[in-house]
């Protein structure tokens, strides 16, 4: 291992947080390291960081590499001697990303040059000269150009047709929805619309468990709810407590406190993470999305709400575009699925659920692969035979477009088929 690599893992015990290990762990990676020491070293301390949730030193991290045979545990016990600070801990992971990046281009440029000594004819000649400069023009620092291996994405197809899986995703829990958008898939955008107090927040609370009971991991970043209520919500419907028989024990009933003891005991929280911020960037929800991917590379990812996320007001449709885009490239960049909710604009209220109705419309509608629009049928016009009744709207690019019915009950954020629903409530 040397010097450059010892530092940057020295420096990295260092640090004084959780949270800036993690963001320093997912920016180094382990492709940028020759040695392969290093190389366990930043696998055991990924491990303790996405695994078991915790910070790491050197006290931590010592029983698993006293676990591995043959290594040489001194080693390790002298990685943060002569590392003082960690001030420069940045400025050293960048020469180790520009090592690689050198590197890159010598070997790409050494084994074409070799290629044009072997060349007989001019044709050849001009043949390699061209593909040395289309090779090394697709190598930047951090990015290197690489086409799709069909044959891997066939084998993935593949793979989902032998599982013997009804969806390609995960199931949402509403039968109609699954049959049109194949459920919950990886990687897209998933923009769910709404008015104001239409349900959107409880229908990703809904979302939530039921993936939960699937085992499916989610990461919930509300930029709007606090935490308190957020947590109450995912009680009520994992309990099927209606949420304001949870905020005094003048309300709720001796059997629904027996149901609270039970939950308290039983939820695993691991599977259901919240997350709540205000006056985030863009940039900030994109390090989020990558921790989070990082954490569990089969989760779900919801955001509440687009608008929350900071941006120019006087220009804002432009800016949403931009947020928008830049949220459906992070479902590629770490292969997650997200469910971005988004308000609709006062014109709804006059002519109904639609996709001009989204505030930024343009760029949200260009940048999602899945939009549903929420129509809360009560909410607009306060009927007594529309309560509990929810039209949902889903427009998709890969995918037909059309309506389903729900029938829902708010007050512990259920949502269900509007024939399946009468069998259960």
């Amino acid at each position: 291992m040397d010097r450059l690599e010892k530092t940057i893992l020295g420096e990295f015990l260092l640090l004084d947080s959780y949270g800036e290990q993690v963001e320093t762990m997912l920016e180094i990676g382990t492709g940028h390291f020759k040695s392969e020491i290093a190389k366990v070293y930043i696998k055991i301390f990924s491990d303790i960081l996405f695994k078991q949730k915790s910070a790491v030193d050197q006290i931590t991290a010592y029983p698993k590499v006293k676990e591995i045979q043959n290594f040489e545990v001194a080693e390790f016990s002298r990685l943060t001697e002569g590392v003082s600070s960690t001030a420069n801990l940045r400025y050293h992971i960048a020469l180790l990303k520009e090592r690689t990046y050198k590197e890159q281009l010598i070997t790409s440029a050494e084994k074409i040059l070799g290629d044009m000594k072997a060349a007989v004819s001019i044709d050849d000649l001009d043949e390699k000269k061209n593909e040395m400069i289309v090779k090394l023009s697709g190598l930047d620092l951090g990015s290197e150009s690489s086409f799709v291996d069909s044959k891997k994405v066939i084998e993935h197809i593949e793979e989902n047709l032998h599982k013997g899986k009804k969806l390609e995703g995960h199931s949402w829990g509403l039968a109609d929805l699954d049959s049109y958008t194949s459920g919950i898939v990886a990687p897209r955008l998933f923009v769910i619309g709404g008015l104001k107090k239409s349900g959107k927040s409880r229908f990703i609370i809904n979302t939530m468990i039921e993936l939960y009971h699937n085992n499916i991991p989610t990461y919930f970043l509300s930029l709007e709810m606090p935490e308190y209520e957020v947590v109450k919500l995912l009680i009520s419907r994992y309990t099927a407590i209606p949420e304001p028989h949870l905020r005094s024990a003048s309300i709720i009933s001796n059997d629904e406190k027996i149901k609270f003891a039970q939950a308290k005991a039983d939820i695993d929280w691991d599977l259901l993470n919240v997350e709540c911020a205000t006056s985030l960037s863009v940039n900030q929800v994109i390090g989020r999305i990558r921790k989070y991917a990082k954490m569990n590379s089969d989760c779900v990812i919801a955001i509440d709400y687009l608008q929350r996320i900071s941006h120019d007001r006087n220009k804002q449709a432009q800016d949403l575009e931009t947020i928008s885009i830049a949220i459906a490239d992070a479902t590629r960049e770490y292969n997650v699925p997200i469910i971005l909710l988004s308000q609709l604009s006062n014109i709804a209220e006059r002519e109904g659920a639609s996709i001009g109705a989204l505030k930024g419309s343009g760029g949200i509608g260009e940048a999602a692969d899945v939009i549903l629009l929420l129509d809360n049928l009560y909410r607009k016009q306060k009927l007594e035979e529309n309560k509990n009744k929810m039209d949902v709207y889903i427009e998709q690019r890969y995918g037909d477009s059309g309506k389903i019915e729900l029938n829902t009950d708010l007050s512990w954020c259920k949502f269900a088929d509007k024939t399946f629903y009468e069998n259960v409530i």
